[in-house]
C-alpha cells in the first residue's frame, strides 16, 4: 500500500534539524540562528498585536450586544 507523501516530510525535517545541530560549519549555524531570531520576532509581534486587540474586540462585541438588546 502506498504511503501518503506527507509522511516523508517529517523524516526530511528531522534529518535537516539533526544536520544543522551536528554541523561544525559556523556559517550554517549563524544562518539557522538568525532565521530562528527573525521567525520568533515575527511571531512575538503578531502575539502582541492580538493581545492588544483582544480587549477591544471584546468590548466592541459586548457594547454592540448591549445596544441591540436594549
Amino acid at each position: 500500500m502506498n504511503k501518503p507523501e506527507y509522511d516523508n516530510l517529517t523524516g526530511r525535517g528531522e534529518e535537516y534539524l539533526i544536520q544543522i545541530m551536528t554541523s561544525d560549519d559556523p556559517q550554517l549555524l549563524r544562518a539557522a540562528a538568525l532565521e530562528m531570531i527573525v521567525i520568533v520576532g515575527h511571531i512575538y509581534k503578531r502575539l502582541q498585536l492580538h493581545m492588544v486587540l483582544h480587549p477591544a474586540f471584546f468590548l466592541a462585541g459586548f457594547l454592540s450586544c448591549y445596544f441591540f438588546i436594549k
